[in-house]
């Protein structure tokens, strides 16, 4: 990708190379714009021609990477004006105020990475240095940002929207009619498991998991496991001695079964071929929601 657009768009007549310029662990400083721009010329010098960007928008909370999307139209613009109007719980569209991303939500105006300004700033000077080019309707100069607009945990509510069943083994073969979900579990489990440290498991091409350790205010924490192979997936994963003896159970109910932490606080937990498990301490699930 970033070479056939580099190779058409961009002036070097030399390599393309795409750098992705950030990590899940970039402090929450809000000064990651600012300090990519003040690298631009090293990059440039040493052959970089485009940069991949974290996700831009409004997230779930200051600190997020991005990748819980809150507001798609809000990347972050210091508010040239207070409006009352803000304080309403749900995330504005750009036809309200026609200026994209002038929102105090979510406790904040910038993302973890800076503000609107700061982000176009840095495309400007990339495109300057000939390190990113692309075409847009107006001109062109544009870098490539990470955007997984299907992620919306960030969300205030759960929302109902349109689905069709699919075929394990082919997943443009449709079995269903078009009809109404809603994703409330998977955003019940980021809203009151998905806390504290965050232990990475992807060591497999097919099958990834994460524990999130849990925190003062959310002690129960959670572990989940992802696999889109056409076996069953499994992962050994430690979630803390802390929680040695206690019982697991799959919050959506989609796998059967306990997984009983050793002494040393890891467990396997499992999940369905192309499905998701998200295992969470029995005791908790019946104390939050009474079951």
């Amino acid at each position: 990708m970033s070479f056939r657009a580099n190779k058409r768009y961009g002036p070097k007549p030399h390599n393309y190379t795409m750098m992705q310029a950030f990590e899940w662990y970039v402090e929450g400083d809000g000064k990651h714009w600012k300090h990519l721009k003040s690298e631009i010329p090293e990059l440039d010098a040493m052959g970089i021609t485009a940069l991949w960007l974290p996700p831009p928008c409004k997230a779930s909370s200051k600190n997020s990477v991005g990748y819980d999307i809150y507001d798609v139209w809000d990347l972050a613009s210091t508010p040239q004006r207070v409006i009352a109007s803000l304080a309403l719980t749900q995330p504005r569209r750009p036809s309200r105020l026609r200026v994209q991303g002038e929102f105090d939500q979510k406790s904040q105006v910038g993302t973890k990475y800076g503000t609107k300004n700061e982000l176009l700033d840095l495309i400007k000077d990339a495109g300057r240095h000939g390190v990113v080019w692309w075409v847009l309707a107006r001109g062109r100069a544009m870098i490539y940002l990470d955007a997984v607009l299907n992620h919306k945990f960030g969300a205030d509510k759960t929302e109902v929207f349109k689905a069709v069943e699919v075929a394990r083994d082919d997943r443009m073969k449709e079995l269903s009619e078009p009809h109404d979900i809603t994703l409330a579990d998977i955003i019940k489990a980021r809203k009151e498991f998905a806390y504290g440290e965050i232990r990475d498991y992807w060591d497999h091409p097919n099958c990834i998991g994460w524990v999130r350790t849990g925190d003062k205010d959310h002690p129960n924490g959670c572990a989940v496991i992802l696999c889109n192979g056409t076996g069953e997936g499994s992962k050994w994963m430690e979630v803390g001695k802390e929680h040695a003896g206690e019982q697991w159970i799959d919050l959506l109910g989609w796998y059967q079964g306990e997984v009983t932490l050793n002494d040393d606080g890891w467990g396997e937990f499992k999940c369905h071929a192309r499905s998701i498990g998200i295992w969470v301490k029995r005791n908790a699930v019946r104390h939050q929601h009474g079951h």
